[in-house]
Order: C-alpha cells, then sequence, then structure tokens
C-alpha cells in the first residue's frame, strides 16, 4: 500500500488527526504549494479542535467543520493523484476554503506538528470564517472522575428528594426515557476510582445540583418540559450521566424538538452503550418521522456494503462510497410506512460529493422488485436554512425503501440521508 492510498484509507476510517499528520510529512518531499496545502489543513484541524476544547463553538458545529477538512484532504489527494489542476490552483482553492485569521494565527503560533515551508497569508477580504459563528458559553467539562463525583452525588441527591421515579418510567409508554435509581447505581459501579482532589473542590457545587435536581425532576413529574429542560441542561453540563441525557432526550421529543431529543439519546449510548434508546410501535404509530433511523426502527435489509449503515446512523459524519452503492431499509417491526419526503445532508460545495440520488419501494420483498419514486440531483452547495436538502414527492406507501448514489466514478462521498413519514 502506497503513502496516499494508506492516507485515503485513515481518512476514510474517520481517523483524520493521523491522516493530516502523515500528510505533512510525506508533503515535506513534495512542492511548496503541496506542502502549504497539506500544513493549512492540518492547522485547520488544530483551530477547530482547540475551539471545540475550549467551548468556544458548539459541537454539532464542530463535526461539520471537521467533515469538511476530512474532505479536503480527501480533494488534496485525489488532485495529487489525477494532477488534474496545477498546485497552485489547488492550495488557493483550500485557502478560500480554510484560510483565515484563527487559522493563519495557528500557523504563526506553531501549534501544528511541523512549520517547515508554511508561510501562508491571510487573504483579506477572501477570508472564509469556518461555520455558522454559533457560539456557546458553557465550558467543555471532560474527565471520569468528574463524572464519577457526580455521579455518586446525583444518586445522594435522589434519595434526598424523595425518589420520584426510583422504580421506573414517568409516565405510562415512555420508552427507555429515564432509568430507575438501580439504574444509576449501576452505572455509577462501572466508574471507579474517583479523584478524591476533584471531588473536594467539586463538592462546592452540592447546592446547585441538589436545586437544578430538584426543580427538574419536580417539572418532570408534572409534565412541565418547557420548564424542566433548562434545570436537567445545567446538571447535564456537570454530571454528563446518560439518565440525565435520557430524561432530556424525553422532554425535548414531548415539545417536537426531534433533532435535541436524538441528540440527548445519542449522547446517552455513548455514555452507556448498553442503554436501549429505541421506541415502541405503539409510540411511534402515526407520528412524523425519519424512518431510516435506527432508534426508530428503521434496519437495513439489503445493501452494497456494511458502510452503508453510516447514511443513516445519526451522526452526520462524511463517509467514502463506490457510485451506485444502495441500501435497502425496512421499517419498525417490518411495519409498512407511508413517506413522501428523502431529505439528504449537503454541507458544502465539492466536487466529490454525491449529490444525485434514485430512490424506488417495494411491497413484495426487500429484494425486490422495485419501483421508482424518481432520480434527483440536489444543490451542490450549502443551503443555509435547509443544509438537509429535501427530495418531496407524491406520498408512498410500502414496505421497503431504495436509496441509491450515482454519477460518481468511481468514488465519492455523503453524510446523512433521512426519509420521513409515518408508520402504519
Amino acid at each position: 500500500m502506497n503513502t496516499l492510498t494508506h492516507l485515503r484509507s485513515l481518512l476514510s476510517s474517520a481517523r483524520t488527526a493521523e491522516a493530516l499528520g502523515g500528510l505533512s510529512a510525506w508533503a515535506e518531499s513534495q512542492g511548496a504549494a503541496y506542502r502549504q496545502a497539506a500544513l493549512l489543513l492540518q492547522a485547520s484541524w488544530a483551530n477547530n479542535e482547540q475551539q471545540a476544547n475550549r467551548g468556544l463553538i458548539a459541537q454539532e458545529e464542530a463535526g461539520r467543520v471537521r467533515n469538511r477538512i476530512t474532505a479536503g484532504a480527501l480533494g488534496l489527494l485525489d488532485e495529487i493523484e489525477t494532477g488534474a489542476s496545477a498546485p497552485k490552483a489547488v492550495l488557493e482553492g483550500l485557502q478560500k476554503q480554510f484560510l483565515n485569521e484563527q487559522v493563519a494565527a495557528v500557523i504563526q503560533g506553531g501549534n501544528v506538528a511541523s512549520l517547515s515551508h508554511g508561510s501562508i497569508n491571510v487573504q483579506g477580504s477572501q477570508d472564509v470564517v469556518i461555520g455558522s459563528g454559533n457560539t456557546v458559553t458553557r465550558k467543555t467539562i471532560a474527565g471520569l472522575s468528574y463524572v464519577q463525583f457526580f455521579g455518586l452525588l446525583l444518586i445522594l441527591v435522589l434519595l434526598g428528594i424523595g425518589g420520584y421515579y426510583a422504580f421506573g418510567r414517568i409516565s405510562a409508554g415512555q420508552d427507555a426515557a429515564y432509568l430507575s435509581l438501580q439504574a444509576i447505581q449501576k452505572e455509577i459501579k462501572l466508574r471507579a476510582g474517583l479523584d478524591a482532589g476533584l471531588a473536594e473542590r467539586l463538592d462546592a457545587n452540592r447546592a446547585e445540583i441538589e436545586k437544578w435536581l430538584a426543580e427538574g425532576l419536580a417539572a418532570l413529574k408534572s409534565r412541565d418540559f418547557a420548564t424542566a429542560i433548562p434545570y436537567l441542561e445545567k446538571v447535564a453540563e456537570q454530571a454528563p450521566l446518560a439518565t440525565v441525557h435520557q430524561n432530556l432526550a424525553y422532554a425535548y421529543e414531548q415539545l417536537g424538538n426531534e433533532d435535541k431529543a436524538r441528540e440527548n439519546r445519542e449522547a446517552a449510548k455513548k455514555i452507556d452503550p448498553n442503554l436501549d434508546t429505541s421506541k415502541s410501535y405503539a409510540q411511534l404509530k402515526g407520528k412524523r418521522i425519519n424512518l431510516l433511523a435506527p432508534e426508530n426502527g428503521g434496519t437495513i435489509l439489503v445493501s452494497s456494503g456494511a458502510h452503508m449503515q453510516n447514511l443513516a446512523d445519526g451522526q452526520e459524519e462524511l463517509q467514502v462510497y463506490t457510485n451506485n452503492d444502495f441500501a435497502v431499509w425496512g421499517f419498525k417491526d417490518k411495519h409498512p410506512a407511508t413517506f413522501n419526503q428523502c431529505t439528504f445532508l449537503v454541507p458544502g460545495s465539492d466536487r466529490y460529493q454525491f449529490v444525485v440520488l434514485e430512490l424506488s419501494y417495494s411491497n413484495e420483498s426487500a429484494a425486490g422488485p422495485y419501483k421508482p419514486i424518481g432520480r434527483f440531483e440536489l444543490a451542490n452547495a450549502l443551503l443555509t436554512e435547509t443544509p438537509f436538502q429535501e427530495i418531496n414527492f407524491s406520498p408512498v406507501t410500502a414496505k421497503y425503501f431504495k436509496l441509491q448514489l450515482t454519477e460518481r466514478s468511481p468514488n465519492g462521498y455523503a453524510y446523512e440521508a433521512r426519509l420521513m413519514g409515518e408508520l402504519q
């Protein structure tokens, strides 16, 4: 395996930081333009991680930037291998996309691995500010002992306020929205080894945590979800426990904010991969949902490869696909569904991403035959108001849905697909 093939493999495996380091090392023996291009991508990555770690940008925004940098690196490798463009033109294209004063400061400050041949000038009015400019004011708080300390504190608080939900669910039909106190204790046992010094310092927040939990849980009990959320968000900042995020997911769902509900379900699942965050058919029936989402019962039955799972896993991360890759989904508990809209994430313009989709359906079997819904070409650009571009069509009721990626040879990449409709 040659160097560029190895770097492409790292990028396709979401090991972008490692790939960028390797790309910079390889570029040392290349021309100045490619050296600067590799350095620019590495500095952009370093700047984004610094911003995310300091809580200056939202994690969702940081993820989008990571995807753009990965796409930029894949594009650079393609340009190097094919020689389709002049090196200077390739560098200028990356500068327009990634270079701004913050990235330049990272380069000048020596905060990336190699700065040799790294003189890059900020291009004045051509600077591109990465992302939407969303800013979070809360600090990014991480560390195992931090979670452990506040997890144990939560147990004491829950016991102190009466254990409203010690033995189960908030209301009938709430699937995996709130775990029992016994489950919380089990979660805490898995996080052994407290840092006594840190625990002593954080113990000063005990009164606030107790207040937020008491108010949040009381609001949940009375189904006042709008009041419960701010209190639980504060707790989640201090104590990122799966049970807290599950309650937030439930509250957001009741208010109709599926994106925030999904975000908190995913957070809970990351903390405890053994959690069951799926919902029952009775809960989902008649609601307009993303039919492909795993938590809603979407299951790939036939596909061109296991990597197709990434196209509807809710992560919105770049994945490399091959032309004519496809997947066939079935719905919750093998029920049919009625759907009239497919949405596809396009976070920006790039010649290497898939923007042509063929959609079809079947009521006979996952193997077909399939009836076409249509062939659709999306805008190869970020539509700010709807980054998930919408494909609308006449309602279809079917047991199986097929999506095929076309018009990219031989490889390209895509991010995330959704199918909106109702279970029957």
